[in-house]
């Protein structure tokens, strides 16, 4: 029977820290993004896909020799099942989509724990490096793109019905409103906080869609601002 010697169980050990180290750097920036997969939900994919490595790893040497075994069949099901807690965190709402960035970050970690648990430490140092490039910097970027074109940020505090998101992104449409991005939160007395991103048409006052928003029966704060 094959036993872990104290340098294995090192080595093994410094991986599974790493790759929870560098899962918790990407993580940390979804959370302050405020999305729902922060820090722990990153450092524990990206955790337990380098154990899966390891696991695959320890398998061939204690029956590599006695069966045809192939030890990246294990991180293959783990590149192919994280597409379930990827799904989960894509949300559809009218016409936007929300949580694409997330789920290919939930991907990208995972990847990056397999590298880590094969003992690439380098090629995965090296992704989460331009995965949080991508995560971090390219998202300020866009914001100040958007900054300067004819966009803007409404964020309005509603009564919590079944139509009120429907009924909102209809009048953006109607006016020929670009719907750049939404979310949406859930506060106290049924009420809910919902903050649209709008690039607006040069023709279209962006008082004249306040007003109009302010006027729905269910809508109870409307605030606009660039």
């Amino acid at each position: 029977m094959l036993e872990l010697n104290p340098q294995t169980a090192y080595v093994v050990l410094i991986r599974l820290a790493l790759a929870t180290l560098m899962g918790g750097i990407i993580g940390l920036e979804r959370e302050k993004a405020r999305r729902n997969a922060g820090l722990r939900t990153h450092m524990l994919i990206c955790l337990g896909a380098a154990l899966i490595m390891c696991t695959g790893e320890y398998i061939f040497e204690r029956y590599g020799g006695e069966n045809n075994i192939d030890p990246a069949r294990m991180g293959a099901q783990v590149v192919s099942g994280i597409g379930i807690l990827c799904a989960g965190t894509i949300i559809k709402e009218g016409p936007t989509v929300r949580g694409l960035t997330t789920a290919t970050g939930l991907w990208c970690a995972s990847c990056i724990g397999i590298a880590v648990g094969s003992g690439n430490i380098l090629s995965a140092a090296g992704a989460t490096v331009i995965v949080l490039i991508i995560l971090w910097l390219f998202r300020h970027i866009e914001e100040r793109r958007l900054q300067k074109s004819n966009c803007m940020e409404f964020c309005i505090t509603a009564r919590h019905t079944q139509s009120i998101l429907a009924q909102i992104v209809e009048l953006f449409m109607e006016h020929s409103c670009t719907l750049h991005s939404l979310s949406f939160e859930r506060e106290m007395n049924d009420q809910i906080a919902i903050t649209f991103t709008v690039c607006l048409p040069r023709n279209c006052r962006p008082a004249e869609l306040t007003a109009q928003l302010s006027a729905m029966e269910e809508i109870l704060l409307v605030r606009e601002q660039r």
